[in-house]
Order: C-alpha cells, then structure tokens, then sequence
C-alpha cells in the first residue's frame, strides 16, 4: 500500500474560500443529528446559523444516521430534492 504523501493532507488544512456568487447562490438544507456527540447540537447550531439555511431537518440519531436510519435519512433527502425540482411550464 502507498504512504500517504503529506501534501495530499495541505487541501484539508486550507481554509475553503466561498463566494456569494456561487456557494451563496445554492439553496441549502441542513439535516440535524440531535443526538450527535461528535458534532454536538450546539455546535451545529452555530453552523446553521452562519449559513443561509432554507431549512433545518431533525433526527433523532447520532453522528452518524447512515447507519442507524437509514430509511428517514434517504426519505429526508428526497424531501429536499422535491423543493429544488423546477416548475413545470404548460405548453
């Protein structure tokens, strides 16, 4: 197996450079883990509140929902995914 060479770890380490223009511009939902431990309830509070959210999903799961629901997450994303479908025009 390769060594890890350390400039691959440089682009975690750079802090990401945002811009209204494009970041700004994409509508953005976030999905709450309310008994996250390691991304605590508050901390994501923080998160959201520093981000332009069109709106906030809660589960009831850890860090991780992947793994412990995945069905309500796969359903909460597909609820997302209905807000952003553009509208149908009439012909």
């Amino acid at each position: 197996m390769p060594a890890v060479d350390p400039t691959d770890l440089f682009r975690f380490m750079v802090p990401a450079q945002l811009s209204e223009k494009y970041f700004g511009s994409v509508p953005k939902y976030y999905i709450r883990a309310s008994l996250d431990k390691v991304m605590s309830p508050p901390l994501q509070d923080e998160i959201i509140s520093n981000w332009k959210v069109e709106q906030v999903f809660t589960l009831e799961s850890g860090h991780f929902p992947l793994t412990s629901m995945a069905n309500k997450l796969c359903e909460t994303i597909k609820n997302i995914t209905h807000f952003n479908q553009p509208e149908e025009k009439a012909l």
